[in-house]
């Protein structure tokens, strides 16, 4: 595994002289992104991009990275100044809202401590429109929070009794590493290629509804109301059975932010989805098994990538949306067996949109260069950086999210320092032993 240096970690931290291509949300793209055109329309994201010598894919070197890397934050403080967290990219970006959404963020009614997920309640924004149109462009210039997990566990049986053996999971390491940083070009100035786009006539989603459905002529619905009006035509007589569908176009965000605040359903909400496209998680995921399995591993390995922060979801402002996010009431419920009739009851009398995706790529491909284009680093680069680190943690059996200070201690580890210089010896010896027997014999085996 080619690892890079001391210095050039330096160097991935510290870069501050990267020129790329930058992007702005200003607005929602009105059609699908496609590389190679530039949106328009009313509902347009508005993505500036300069002229980029990038390479394509499998040209990069296994080392060399060309953007501005801002890791994830340490827990205790780094010595180093320049790897210091700036607080000044997220004054840049507060400086950059609305002033008609000041109170927003007030109005964040719960944040589910383990996803991520933020849901509001707001009055204003089940009845002001342009409210809530401006409320979900700020919304998508936050990214989500995306990670690589590695987890082994093993499993241990006991003997209780004569007849009685109990059996239980133990973890052996759980290491995760954040990828967010790396969906940015500058995370500084907050330069991406985030799309935000409203959904496709042909894409099944709760449009208003409480089930999934297509929308436009996609629709069966749509299409035999347009066909009884004569907006739908038959085939050509080349092969074609189909009708043409002809100018189909989608809604923008205006037209469903309107909608929502049009619509006079009781229990209703609005949903904004991030997602994180162009990673090959399959290449890493190989990457990382040969990682573990080196170290002669012999447990249950599990890696994943998981994710934080992915939806944001606005309620109407009524009591039932108030109380279906209350602890006390929700258990009430269960204890009682009452969810088994108002869970039925919630699921069809609410009315969802979940119209708005905002795409976070790690690299997205380009037709007429037949290539990939990344934001930042390529996925061989993202383990070669953090490969060193993710060994170490593995082998130390932690359980943690790695942040700089991990990769920068993984670089130059200092050697253990107790004041006696025999101890020290001894346990500095005394780990490298461990961890050499661990190699050779294997470890985390079922027993």
């Amino acid at each position: 595994m080619g690892r890079p240096n001391q210095e050039e970690v330096a160097h991935l931290l510290t870069n501050a002289g990267h020129t790329g291509p930058s992007s702005s949300v200003s607005d929602f793209q009105d059609e699908p992104p496609t590389p190679t055109s530039e949106p328009d329309g009313d509902d347009v994201l508005d993505i500036q991009l300069r002229s980029s010598n990038r390479p394509p894919y499998g040209h990069y070197p296994s080392t060399v990275v060309t953007a501005d890397i801002d890791l994830p934050p340490s827990y205790n403080e780094v010595p180093q100044p320049e790897l210091a967290v700036r607080p000044a990219a997220h004054g840049q970006m507060a400086a950059r809202l609305p002033s008609a959404i000041d109170g927003i963020e007030d109005s964040l009614f719960k944040k589910d401590s383990n996803s991520g997920h933020e849901y509001y309640v707001d009055k204003r924004l089940d009845e002001d429109p342009i409210l809530l149109e401006q409320a979900v462009r700020y919304w998508a210039t936050l990214p989500p929070r995306q990670y690589m997990r590695i987890k082994g566990t093993h499993t241990e049986t006991h003997r209780r009794s004569k007849d009685k053996t109990e059996t239980k999971t133990v973890t052996d390491f759980d290491v995760r590493v954040e990828i967010t940083p790396y969906l940015y070009r500058d995370p500084e100035q907050r330069v991406s290629m985030c799309t935000p786009r409203t959904v496709d006539n042909h894409e099944k989603v709760r449009r208003g509804t409480c089930l999934r459905k297509y929308g436009g002529l996609h629709d069966k619905k749509n299409r035999k109301k347009s066909a009884r009006r004569g907006r739908i035509e038959l085939g050509d007589g080349d092969g074609q059975d189909g009708p043409v569908l002809g100018d189909d176009k989608k809604p923008t965000l205006p037209e469903w932010c309107h909608r929502y605040c049009a619509n006079h359903a009781g229990l209703k909400t609005f949903r904004i989805q991030r997602k994180v496209t162009g990673l090959d998680q399959g290449l890493l995921k190989d990457r990382l098994t040969t990682l573990v399995r080196d170290t002669n591993y012999r447990g249950s390995l599990t890696i994943d990538f998981p994710m934080a922060d992915e939806n944001v979801e606005v309620y109407n402002d009524c009591g039932i949306n108030r109380w279906r996010f209350v602890a006390w009431v929700r258990w009430m419920f269960y204890l009682t067996l009452l969810f088994l009739f108002t869970w039925p009851y919630l699921f069809f009398a609410t009315k969802r949109f979940e119209v708005v995706i905002v795409e976070w790529p790690f690299s997205r491909y380009h037709r007429d260069q037949d290539a990939l284009e990344y934001v930042s680093i390529t996925e061989d680069q993202l383990f070669n950086l953090w490969g060193r680190a993710i060994h170490h943690a593995v082998l130390s059996k932690r359980v943690c999210t790695l942040d700089q200070q991990d990769l920068i201690a993984a670089e130059g580890r200092p050697p253990i320092q107790t004041g006696n210089q025999i101890v020290d010896g001894l346990v500095g010896a005394g780990i490298r032993a461990m961890n050499e027997v661990n190699r050779q014999l294997g470890w985390g085996r079922n027993s």
